[in-house]
C-alpha cells in the first residue's frame, strides 16, 4: 500500500532491467564493428587490415573502437567465439550414429574442421595471437570449449559415472586443444609435420576416446 492509500504492485525482482537507449546504441555500434572486421578478415590479409579501417567500414572511428575492443586480436578472438556455437551441431552431424562411431566418421570430422580453419584463416590467425597475449582469453576459451564438450557428448559422457565421466571430459578437452592446435599448424601455417601418418594419428586418438567403455570396476558417486 503507498503512502497515497493506492495499492502498488511488488516489483518482479526476478524481470531483468530494461536496457537503456544508450546501452542499445552501444550495442548496436558493438555489432556493427564485429560484422565489419568479419567482413574484411574474409577479404583481406590480417596485417593490412587497420583499426581505422574496422572503424570506417563500421561507420564510426578508431575512438569508439577502441571502447569496444582491445585491438585487432581481440575483436578477432570475439568473432571467432560466435562461430563456436556452430561446433555442436558440427559434432551432432559427424559423431552422432546410432550404429557407433567409424574411423571415418572421425576423419570426415576433422576434413570438415579444416575446411573451417581454411575459409576463416585470418581471424584464426588473429584469435590465436589474443589467446598468446590475454590470460583471460585463454580461461574463456577453454571453459566455451568445455560446455560444447559437455552440451555435444552428452549422450557419450552419460554412460560413465561421475568420476570417470571427469576423467573422460578433461580428455576430450585435451584433446579438442591438440587437435586445433594440430590444425592451426598444419591449415594455417601450412607447416608439414614431420610424420607422414600424422593425421592417421589424429583419427586413432578420437577413434580410442570416443569407443572407450566404462570401467566396470569405478563405482558410480
Amino acid at each position: 500500500m503507498s503512502s497515497n492509500g493506492r495499492k502498488t504492485i511488488p516489483r518482479d525482482k526476478t524481470t531483468p532491467k530494461a536496457r537503456t537507449l544508450r546501452e542499445e546504441l552501444r550495442q548496436v555500434t558493438h555489432e556493427r564493428l564485429l560484422n565489419a572486421a568479419k567482413e574484411l578478415l574474409e577479404k583481406k590479409n590480417a596485417e593490412s587490415i587497420t583499426v581505422d579501417q574496422i572503424a570506417k567500414h563500421a561507420g564510426t572511428n578508431r575512438t569508439t573502437f577502441y571502447l569496444h575492443f582491445e585491438d585487432k586480436t581481440d575483436i578477432a578472438f570475439k568473432i571467432r567465439a560466435r562461430y563456436r556455437s556452430g561446433d555442436i551441431q558440427t559434432i551432432s552431424r559427424y559423431l552422432s550414429d546410432p550404429d557407433g562411431i567409424s574411423k571415418a566418421d572421425i576423419s570426415n570430422w576433422i576434413r570438415h574442421r579444416a575446411r573451417f580453419f581454411s575459409k576463416h584463416r585470418e581471424i584464426i590467425k588473429l584469435g590465436t595471437e589474443s589467446l598468446n597475449k590475454r590470460p583471460d582469453h585463454v580461461r574463456q576459451f577453454l571453459d566455451q570449449t568445455r560446455d560444447i564438450l559437455n552440451t555435444a557428448f552428452a549422450g557419450f559422457l552419460s554412460r560413465f559415472g561421475n568420476e570417470e565421466q571427469d576423467l573422460v571430459l578433461a580428455e576430450l578437452l585435451l584433446c579438442s586443444v591438440m587437435l586445433n592446435r594440430y590444425l592451426y599448424m598444419t591449415v594455417i601455417q601450412d607447416l608439414k609435420m614431420p610424420f607422414k601418418k600424422a593425421p592417421d594419428a589424429m583419427v586413432n586418438i578420437w577413434f580410442n576416446l570416443l569407443t572407450r567403455r566404462p570401467d566396470r570396476k569405478r563405482k558410480p558417486k
